[in-house]
């Protein structure tokens, strides 16, 4: 009976080590398909990508009005002083509005270096959001490679853990295997508790010194009298 006991424990051990390395091994299969910061790094490198292509959008409108603008002053200028037009009022009509194409002309130019300028810090964080991607996405693969290789010892180690519990459980009595499978969901996995100082470490209250010496005697399935585990 002693031996069943120690093998009832040693059961519990090795299906809480199991129940652990499943569950590490779920963790992994969720880690292993988790791209969220690489995603987040790709999606602020795409922004300030459209961010920049606007701006040079913006940057070529501007220009081609300067363009626009400068041509039509131009040719106002070499009317206004050609000698062509003679007549005082038209002469101010025409300087004004030469003044005016002048202003707009300076206005846009300021325009497109306010754009230049803009477009230059883009660039910047453009570049330094390359760099960022790159650096997660080295780090993910660096992760991805360490959960894989962790994923193949886990499932090794399983392997081997799940044959000798096989092995174990064909050799524990069958009454006292279906008690412990009976107890164990209800007991957090724990169905089997040792005893130490009179105590049972399972719900850590005192034992009567009778179930003490029945379970140090091991002739039989003792059980706790207060969480009801099955004593070792």
């Amino acid at each position: 009976m002693a031996n069943q006991l120690k093998q009832l424990y040693e059961l519990q051990q090795l299906e809480l080590d199991i129940e652990q390395k499943q569950g590490r091994l779920r963790q992994i299969q969720v880690q292993l398909g988790d791209r969220e910061a690489v995603a987040q790094a790709e999606a602020k490198l795409e922004q300030e990508r459209q961010n920049l292509a606007g701006l040079n959008r913006e940057q070529r409108d501007a220009e081609w009005q300067v363009e626009d603008v400068t041509a039509k002053a131009k040719t106002m200028e070499d009317k206004l002083y050609s000698g062509q037009v003679r007549n005082s009022k038209e002469l101010l009509g025409m300087q004004k509005e030469l003044e005016t194409l002048k202003a707009k002309q300076r206005q846009l130019e300021d325009k497109v270096l306010d754009i230049m300028s803009q477009a230059e810090e883009s660039a910047s964080r453009l570049a330094s959001r390359e760099g960022e991607l790159a650096g997660e996405m080295h780090l993910w693969q660096e992760s991805q490679g360490r959960l894989r290789a962790e994923q193949a010892e886990l499932e090794l180690a399983l392997a081997e853990l799940e044959e000798r519990r096989s092995r174990l459980r064909y050799q524990i009595n069958s009454a006292h295997l279906s008690l412990y499978d009976r107890l164990r969901p209800d007991k957090l996995g724990q169905a089997v508790a040792r005893v130490e100082q009179g105590m049972c470490l399972g719900c850590r209250i005192s034992l009567p010194m009778s179930i003490v010496q029945r379970v140090r005697l091991g002739d039989e399935i003792v059980q706790c009298s207060s969480c009801n585990r099955i004593l070792v």
